[in-house]
């Protein structure tokens, strides 16, 4: 049997094209109406604000801008010694007695209640002796300030999603999105003590000694300057025949605190996010759902009103002595990015009608802002969730 080359010629091309044929290749979808369709719904996120009260505010929350605190003489310490008294607030002691010099002091006593009898275990030898007491008071006032606190609220608003379908490719749709989403969120501090001034107040005293004649009436109250009376500064040098086991100057102090100033400050944020995604949707169908996963960038849209006060009072008085309250407002552009998935349900037949559900992370740059005594961070960044009922364009 004789055969036919150009037979075969031809069912070898037809071959090939039947193989070429079953490659892969874009196929736009015949469906009726535009390739544009649109929903609209709501989108829910949540938007945090970081505040600092009173963090980074020093000059304004001085309190002695205000108030007056009170002042002593604080610790005098003891006398050892010298032409130099050591002078406390209800007398002094020092510089030396010449007539006892290397171990008695002249002074000042300046009532009958700072005089006790004598300490036990010395001896006076016949000697006039008494203890005599000095004291001082001293005020401080330790800084306490500065609170942070973080409020997160949740944000609904309206939502548009715009989509244009581009084809699809082996089973997978593709689609470009954009569209629109407004929220608002108000967040405060509430009131909130973030200054709270302690008046420290230590109460020192300080003993001696002191031998005088007893051949003299007790000069004291009054000043101790003669030559029958001294006050012990150093025991070891005083010869026994004024007595002995006289002891050396001490001291103690104790010390109570209780609030005396403090600043209760408050700060309310409100933010206004408008945001426009551009992105890429990618979807197939399971059943008469199309399921899908999208990403693109965010251009966003962040306005925001701050408000902060401080109101400072003084301990046991109800109405402030001083407030103040600042405002700053402003508007930010940034970008950002979204990934996330979604399902679309047709509602009829011809598919025409959908409801349309997505679930995305949105991330934005944080925004800072400050008034007064707060500094803010605004935080938009955050799961989304939309819901919206849609339909393709004519």
């Amino acid at each position: 049997m004789k055969l036919d080359t150009s037979s075969i010629a031809i069912a070898l091309i037809a071959l090939a094209g039947s193989l070429f044929a079953e490659e892969p290749k874009v196929i736009v979808m015949e469906e009726p109406g535009s390739r544009w369709s649109v929903s609209a719904g709501l989108s829910v996120r949540s938007i945090q604000a970081g505040f600092s009260l009173g963090t980074g505010s020093q000059a304004i929350l001085n309190w002695a801008n205000t108030f007056e605190g009170r002042s002593g003489r604080g610790d005098a310490g003891l006398y050892q010694g010298g032409a130099a008294p050591v002078v406390y607030d209800n007398g002094f002691v020092g510089g030396e007695n010449l007539a006892f010099a290397g171990f008695g002091a002249e002074g000042q006593v300046n009532s009958a209640s700072q005089i006790f009898a004598l300490a036990a275990g010395a001896n006076a030898n016949g000697n006039l002796a008494r203890t005599l007491a000095f004291d001082t008071v001293g005020y401080a006032y330790p800084d306490a300030r500065g609170i942070n606190l973080t409020d997160s609220e949740i944000a609904v608003g309206p939502s548009l999603d715009l989509a244009y379908h581009l084809g699809d490719y082996t089973g997978t749709r593709y689609q470009l999105l954009t569209g629109w989403s407004y929220v608002t969120s108000d967040h405060t501090t509430g009131s909130q003590r973030i200054v709270t001034v302690t008046e420290e107040r230590t109460d020192y005293s300080y003993v001696y000694d002191y031998v005088a004649n007893p051949n003299f009436p007790l000069d004291i109250p009054g000043p101790v300057n003669g030559g029958d009376e001294f006050i012990v500064f150093d025991p070891d040098g005083v010869p026994a025949f004024f007595g002995t086991g006289l002891h050396a100057p001490r001291s103690e102090a104790e010390t109570d605190s209780a609030t005396r100033f403090y600043a209760v400050g408050q700060s309310d944020l409100n933010v206004r996010l408008n945001e426009l995604p551009f992105g890429l949707d990618a979807s197939r169908r399971l059943g008469p759902l199309a399921f899908s996963a999208r990403a693109g960038i965010t251009l966003n849209v962040i306005d925001y009103d701050l408000t902060s006060s401080l109101a400072w009072y003084e301990q046991g008085i109800s109405s402030p002595a001083l407030t103040q309250r600042w405002r700053d407002s402003g508007t930010h552009f940034k970008v950002g990015l979204f990934t996330g998935v979604a399902a679309k349900l047709p509602l009829t037949a011809d598919e025409r009608f959908f409801v349309e559900t997505s679930g995305s992370y949105r991330w934005v740059d944080p925004v800072h802002s400050s008034a007064g005594i707060a500094d803010v961070e605004i935080d938009p960044s955050s799961w989304e969730g939309r819901i919206g009922l849609g339909f393709v364009l004519d």
